[in-house]
């Protein structure tokens, strides 16, 4: 059996260390030796596309979302949130594509926004976060997620966020209050939140979407890259160290 094991996420740590100890009585210092790593796509990419963007120019209120269009990541009911909340030129884009795209043309159709809700499709990596930053808001409505690149990206980019109450969401959100989490398919939690988001105004919400970026440079990989660097060398220079001391 491994002697160090290294999941993504603290849900996924306290999960391992019950199916171990349920496996036969596992000793503890192993199921200590359990730590987490975030990983998340390099920040310089993300600089270096926006760099060259002009001043982000005043418009609609926008919503942006980046993901399959799946029961996982339930754009529905984004899509219904939106109906709810949108002003009357609001508007809601998702980059993506999947098999909830004909029940998200007909959510919009239903909620009277059918002009105002963008379906992009698939697109390139450095078009994804030109449509972020452009926007004022991102959302995740996620019902579940491995680990949310796409949420990490948007924060990476300045943009403030709304999530959905997840763990994974939760351990990216931790305890600062900068984050708005609301209960996954609660169309009226996420159409408040839009509200709400769209009353602070530009300056507020920028200021929030660099408070966001701060959070992001938490899961940069070249921290990734520092923690596992300081695991190897704790391992091979004093065996006998539960590794959990090393990145938690």
């Amino acid at each position: 059996m491994a002697d160090r094991i290294v999941p993504h996420f603290q849900d996924e740590l306290e999960q391992l260390k019950t199916r171990l100890l349920e496996m036969g009585g596992l000793a503890e210092d192993r199921v200590r030796s359990v730590v987490k790593a975030l990983v998340q796509r390099d920040s310089a990419i993300v600089d270096r596309v926006l760099a060259g963007l002009p001043p982000r120019a005043e418009g609609p209120y926008t919503v942006a979302s980046v993901g399959r269009l799946n029961e996982a990541k339930d754009p529905v009911t984004l899509t219904e949130a939106f109906a709810r909340a949108a002003g009357p030129l609001d508007r809601l884009v998702f980059a993506g594509e999947g098999p909830q795209l004909g029940l998200v043309r007909a959510a919009a159709a239903r909620g009277g926004v059918s002009e105002r809700v963008a379906t992009d499709g698939l697109v390139e990596r450095e078009t994804v976060y030109r449509i972020v930053a452009g926007a004022d808001v991102f959302v995740s409505a996620s019902r579940v997620e491995g680990l949310p690149v796409a949420v990490l990206e948007a924060m990476a980019c300045a943009r403030p966020v709304i999530l959905s109450d997840i763990p994974q969401h939760r351990e990216i959100v931790g305890d600062d209050p900068v984050i708005e989490l609301v209960r996954p398919g609660d169309v009226g939690g996420f159409a408040s939140a839009l509200r709400r988001m769209r009353e602070r105004g530009t300056a507020e919400r920028s200021e929030l979407g660099a408070q966001c970026r701060a959070i992001a440079e938490r899961f940069d990989v070249r921290a990734m890259h520092r923690r596992y660097g300081a695991l190897y060398e704790r391992i091979s220079g004093a065996p006998d160290v539960a590794a959990a001391e090393v990145l938690t």
